[in-house]
């Protein structure tokens, strides 16, 4: 299931009088394992008990809209059944935005109130987890248990900075500040033969679109087009193409503010920030 297990809360109608019946017995499913595993456990303000295994006091707490990076193996919490974890992805951690919306309800409030380098248990109740949905390895209302690490907690302006000097290797000297969409950065890979772009004109484009995880939410080679000054495109890219040339490729940096914001879009999180790889193939 590899970070797909945490992807999306079901959207499934319960069946009446189900949902207080399996609050009670999840509560009671937890209290059994700390009993039998002689664990203190704390509780969120929403019920996701939590463990810390790990603490670090001095490391950085996450907040709204902070991007966190995270190890963690997930079992039903009755039998111990692993049903997945972050190695399965080439031991790349999840990468998410803090109330983004991308993942459960319990993980992410499991997840806010620990530290940077701290690992702990998290203990969700399938109200916050995946309710009534009837998953691979997953049946309706079952309690939950995730081993987390905290691996590091970055600002979207540190996230992408990060994936432009780590992951794709560019110089931080040539990342171009964009005047019109701050937090926003261009980086030139090709010069341009052709002439500059005028507002009004309509401009064909080739781009791939990726997270900072490096997931594509949109293939290499995607096109499109955009009518200069349409306020069309979001504004980072359209930022961006302002300053482009017929021929020319480059990489935009879009943190969410100028993106699709704390609500996201069509499979884009909340407070995601963007990288797209861009070449103008013609201007009319």
């Amino acid at each position: 299931m590899a970070a797909v297990a945490l992807l999306g809360q079901a959207c499934l109608k319960e069946p009446e009088n189900e949902a207080d019946k399996y609050v009670k017995e999840n509560e009671q499913q937890i209290q059994a394992f700390l009993r039998d595993s002689n664990y203190t456990a704390q509780e969120t303000s929403l019920g996701v008990h939590y463990i810390k295994t790990q603490e670090n006091p001095s490391g950085t707490q996450p907040g709204t809209g902070s991007q966190v990076y995270v190890h963690y193996e997930g079992r039903r919490l009755t039998d111990d059944f692993l049903f997945d974890r972050s190695s399965r992805a080439g031991n790349r951690p999840l990468v998410f935005a803090v109330n983004g919306g991308s993942v459960i309800t319990g993980f992410n409030d499991g997840i806010a109130v620990m530290r940077e380098g701290e690992r702990a248990k998290l203990l969700i109740p399938s109200s916050l987890g995946y309710g009534y949905a009837n998953l691979q390895n997953l049946p309706p209302y079952t309690a939950l248990k995730f081993d987390v690490e905290l691996v590091a907690v970055r600002t979207e302006d540190q996230a992408l900075r990060v994936f432009a000097t780590d992951t794709l290797k560019l110089d931080p000297a040539k990342l171009l500040p964009l005047a019109g969409a701050p937090g926003a950065y261009y980086y030139k890979s090709q010069e341009g033969p052709g002439s500059a772009i005028k507002n009004e004109q309509k401009v064909n484009f080739k781009y791939r679109g990726r997270f900072i995880d490096g997931r594509n939410f949109a293939p290499a080679n995607s096109t499109s087009s955009l009518v200069m000054g349409s306020g069309r495109a979001i504004k980072g890219v359209e930022e961006a193409i302002r300053g482009m040339k017929q021929g020319e490729k480059g990489v935009i940096f879009v943190p969410s503010s100028q993106g699709y914001g704390e609500q996201g879009n069509q499979g884009i999180p909340g407070y995601s920030p963007l990288i797209f790889d861009i070449e103008v193939v013609s201007i009319e």
